[in-house]
């Protein structure tokens, strides 16, 4: 019943879900007892990105597959407003919705970028009632930068 290897490795964290059946369909009982369950995701991973002109976010199940993304873009905010703290909030409460209803329970947070609403995004993902397993910050760090300018000598 698993499709590929990753979801064969990450047969734990996947729910059963039975399904009933009409007493009316005795004939093909047996075949359907072997169908009788499908596999519903519990655990996903959400990525935030902030930037200073956007948020995005994606959900994606353990193996990488994209379920679902979203922008402050897709959601009509326009130019400068796509960076307030609004837009973001709007974002998040969108994305925690829609995993809700995807029937994510635990989620993996990977967040990357600069932002003052990193940690109100967190509790709004709290609030929405998504359980966090770990948070982990892809932030990238310049080790040693860019060159400086040369200095001006007098």
């Amino acid at each position: 019943m698993v499709q590929n290897f990753k979801q064969q490795k990450y047969k734990k964290f996947f729910r059963k879900k039975t399904f009933k059946y009409n007493s009316a369909q005795n004939v093909l009982k047996k075949r359907l007892r072997k169908l009788s369950y499908k596999l519903t995701p519990v655990q996903g991973i959400l990525n935030l990105k902030f930037s200073f002109n956007n948020t995005l976010v994606v959900l994606t199940d353990l193996s990488g597959n994209v379920k679902f993304s979203t922008s402050a873009g897709r959601l009509d905010f326009k130019n400068s407003q796509k960076s307030t703290w609004h837009a973001t909030e709007m974002v998040v409460k969108e994305l925690s919705l829609q995993t809700l209803e995807l029937g994510y329970e635990r989620v993996f947070l990977h967040l990357s970028g600069i932002s003052k609403e990193k940690i109100k995004c967190l509790r709004l993902i709290n609030k929405a009632g998504l359980n966090v397993i770990s948070i982990a910050d892809f932030t990238s760090i310049p080790h040693n930068g860019c060159r400086p300018p040369k200095i001006r000598r007098l």
